[in-house]
Formats: C-alpha cells, structure tokens, sequence
C-alpha cells in the first residue's frame, strides 16, 4: 500500500497517477522520455564503440608462422660420416677436410687447404664445415 496526495492506493505505485493531477501526469511522462533518451544513448554509444573496435581492428591480421628451416638430409649425412663441425673442435683437433658448396649449390668434401681458400675468398665455393677425418 502507498500513500498518495488522495489519500492510501492499492495496487502498483503508479495506479493514482491516473487521479493525479496534469501536472504530477506530466512530470512522470517527461520522466519516461528521460529514461527512453537515456536509454537510447546508452544503446548508440555502446553501437558507436563496437563500431570504431572492428574498425581499429580490422587491419589487424595474424603473422603466419615462420617455416621451420629445411633440413638438408645430404648436408646431415655428410656431417655424419665425415665428422664434421660448424663451430670448430673443442679438444683443438686439426680439421683433415671440409665441406663445401658450390655455386649451383651442390656439397663436396674437400681438402682442409681447398676448403680454408674458399673461405678466405681465394677460390669460389662456401664452406660449410670442417671436419675430421672419417672413422
């Protein structure tokens, strides 16, 4: 039960707006344009930032990912057999060969002295590794 300027209403707060008078009508009408404009805004501001979100981040794309090296099973077999080394011998063993690629990209063993001259730019190849001599 509410009170009201008329006296106790039953029923839903709102049910003695209708015996109010057009004043008190008027205020609750404009209270509810209020609420349906505020409202309204809320519903366009939360459009407007999904709006400027997918926007920002649709030049966003994901990086693919990086291959992974290609294993060359020729070079991996080579450095097996021959014992060979990118970063040189630990124990300070002096290298007998080295591989070498030449320029269509083929591997070869090579002497120690022919490997050294192609990487000291005296002869055409790339060396790739030295190595040991084969067990």
């Amino acid at each position: 039960m509410t009170d009201s300027p008329t006296g106790p209403v039953d029923g839903p707060p709102t049910a003695h707006l209708a015996l109010a008078p057009p004043r008190l009508r008027a205020r609750r009408r404009t209270w509810r344009r209020r609420h349906v404009l505020r409202t309204l805004d809320v519903v366009k501001g939360a459009v407007l930032g999904a709006v400027i979100t997918i926007g920002a981040t649709a030049h966003v794309s994901a990086e693919p990912a990086t291959p992974a090296p290609r294993v060359d099973t020729a070079l991996e077999q080579l450095m097996t057999d021959h014992r060979c080394t990118t970063t040189g011998f630990p124990d300070g063993s002096v290298p007998a060969s080295t591989l070498l690629r030449n320029r269509e990209g083929q591997l070869r063993v090579v002497s120690f002295e022919r490997g050294w001259a192609a990487y000291q730019g005296a002869a055409p190849g790339a060396l790739v590794a030295v190595c040991l001599d084969p067990r």
